[in-house]
């Protein structure tokens, strides 16, 4: 059952946003390595000008292994960008509230310790309506 509390472990917050700090950026860089390490071998199955069964038969395996590949990395790093960016919003929503909570609970403290007007004359009790005073 919930008691409808929000529990967050800020520590682990950061902790996480440091471990996905600049890893959008490495998929982006793991993506150009694959691209020029593949480019390198280029023409691995045959020659594209003079195609025999070989290569008329891998190519377009190659090339949707290739376009399948860089897209999922593309979509790792997007994702991890967004999760990123996510976290960073929470983080500063929690660190907002706790800002206005922070101000409220300092305005309630002035006024508590400020005349607030309201008086306590516990010598003068003849107003007392409670029975227990001067008759």
């Amino acid at each position: 059952m919930s008691d409808d509390t929000y529990d967050l472990d800020l520590g682990k917050i950061r902790g996480a946003l440091n471990g996905l700090h600049g890893l959008g950026e490495r998929a982006r860089v793991l993506k150009g390595q694959y691209l020029a390490d593949h480019e390198r071998y280029k023409g691995w199955n045959g020659d594209p000008d003079d195609p025999d069964d070989f290569y008329k038969k891998t190519e377009p395996d190659d090339e949707k292994t290739t376009l399948t590949l860089t897209e999922t990395i593309d979509s790792f790093g997007l994702a991890i960008e967004a999760v990123e960016s996510a976290l960073l919003e929470s983080l500063g929503s929690v660190k907002a509230v706790h800002a206005d909570v922070t101000e409220l609970i300092a305005q309630q403290e002035r006024l508590a310790d400020s005349d607030s007007g309201y008086e306590s004359n516990d010598e003068d009790s003849s107003d007392d309506e409670s029975g227990s005073g001067k008759h």
